[in-house]
């Protein structure tokens, strides 16, 4: 209000001139280019764009297509290998992508101190304690929830140890990240806002109700159905074809609308939707009973798998955004990974009361150690319709917790925040010199945004 007045006294006019962007024009007119200029030149256009997006689009349809059909072949196609030799040639092609990563590609540059830091000095910045602590913690609580139940019992001193392991280091990484501040693998200022904290819980949950029903759709097609493993893959191509299109749907309705809070929210219900049908299935359904749950499943898959990534960035700035990436994408595989060793207990435990009741003279160690595919060919065709029915009620256990994950991410999700993900944000003139090598210091006279002869009038 100060400088504006003394412009309305030293011009001697009775409205204020219009002094918008003047520092920017000088700045152009000075020869020097402003970070919106800098960010728009570094962006693609045409038909470099087009091309970028249709490759990435079709990379994610080709891996969601070898991760369903070869996915669950696997156990089929590795019966065939029995050696090393067999298989070792993916050892040195991956050797050869880590060296060609590590020598060739370059990664931004967030900060200019990390111009100037050695490889050494890059390395000593790794928060190598939190890594092994995370490493080791998910670890030990993975495997106390895999050996429960099914290899020992629950009350044993192996399962108890494991699990108590794996919930006291989690504990101690938490005050190991909270003692390392913005150096941990996890800085605390990610979670610090309500908004951040509330997208991460809903990426452990979104990540329980998804991956569940990538795992154990599957079996429920080769066990309850009978169909082979190549072939339940083929079966669950409705859940991949709809994710693609709604995928490309939720990008479209992403840049149109500019918010993300809607499509999360239709996303979640549309997954809880689908995992509410597939809790009533049973031997007799329908094609048209299970292509149509896929179908919601799919679709909810598309809309919400990669929108709290881009909802996390929006609400981070430029230097924590990969960080933010990172940890939606890992908060959504370790609940997968949670998830599916509980669901893969419930599964143990639930299946000597349900043969008890449809097929009780079956033991439930043929049924469990016999496998998937194999309990058809050992159990008696009288019992075979019961030991179904018994199977099926088991997977209708598993998808309960599937069902209990995306009703919780459904709910959490309303609290992910009103944020609008278009919104241009300005480089700071430190990135703009990290990038163009220009130094874009203001003077005195710049900071105000006024030219010399104004202030010198006023």
């Amino acid at each position: 209000m100060g400088v504006k007045s003394d412009l309305v006294v030293g011009n001697g006019k009775d409205e204020v001139p219009h002094i918008d962007n003047v520092g920017d024009e000088k700045t152009k007119k000075a020869g020097r280019k402003l970070p919106t200029d800098v960010a728009d030149e570094n962006l693609l256009h045409g038909w470099a764009l087009y091309s970028m997006a249709s490759s990435v689009v079709f990379a994610v349809l080709l891996v969601a297509l070898t991760a369903t059909i070869l996915g669950t072949a696997t156990p089929s196609i590795t019966d065939e290998f029995h050696t090393v030799q067999d298989v070792g040639c993916n050892l040195p092609l991956g050797g050869c992508v880590m060296i060609f990563f590590g020598f060739f590609i370059k990664l931004p540059i967030t900060h200019l101190t990390d111009s100037k830091l050695k490889f050494h000095q890059k390395f000593l910045t790794i928060d190598l304690i939190g890594f092994c602590g995370v490493a080791v913690s998910c670890v030990m609580l993975l495997l106390g929830l895999e050996y429960g139940g099914s290899i020992d019992p629950w009350n044993s001193a192996t399962v108890i140890g494991l699990l108590c392991g794996g919930a006291v280091g989690i504990v101690l990484l938490i005050g190991w990240f909270i003692y390392k501040g913005d150096e941990a693998l996890i800085p605390p200022r990610l979670l610090k806002d309500r908004i951040n904290a509330s997208i991460g819980i809903t990426a452990f949950l979104q990540g329980g109700g998804i991956y569940l029903s990538s795992y154990w759709l599957p079996i429920w097609f080769q066990g309850v159905k009978e169909a082979s493993p190549i072939g339940s893959g083929v079966m669950i191509l409705p859940t991949i074809i709809s994710q693609f299109i709604a995928a490309v749907v939720c990008g479209a309705l992403v840049q149109r609308l500019g918010y993300y809070l809607p499509e999360v929210i239709f996303g979640n219900a549309l997954i809880a939707a689908g995992a509410a049908m597939m809790i009533i299935m049973t031997p007799s359904s329908s094609e048209g009973f299970w292509i149509g749950f896929q179908i919601l499943m799919g679709a909810g898959r598309g809309f919400v798998l990669q929108l709290l990534v881009t909802a996390m960035q929006t609400n981070l700035p430029r230097e924590d955004a990969s960080l933010g990436a990172s940890f939606v994408s890992f908060s959504q595989y370790l609940a997968g990974a949670i998830f599916a060793a509980v669901a893969k207990a419930v599964f143990t435990s639930s299946i000597p009361n349900t043969l008890h009741e449809y097929a009780p003279e079956v033991s439930p160690s043929l049924v469990i150690d016999t496998g998937v595919t194999e309990f058809k060919n050992v159990v008696s065709s009288p019992d075979l319709p019961g030991v179904l029915l018994a199977y099926n009620k088991s997977l209708n256990h598993v998808f309960t917790i599937q069902l209990a994950c995306s009703a919780a991410a459904l709910v959490s999700g309303f609290f992910v925040g009103w944020r609008k993900v278009n919104a241009k944000k300005r480089k700071s003139p430190e990135d703009v010199e990290a990038s163009t090598g220009e130094d874009l210091t203001e003077t005195e006279g710049d900071k105000s945004g006024l030219p010399e002869t104004k202030k010198q009038s006023a």
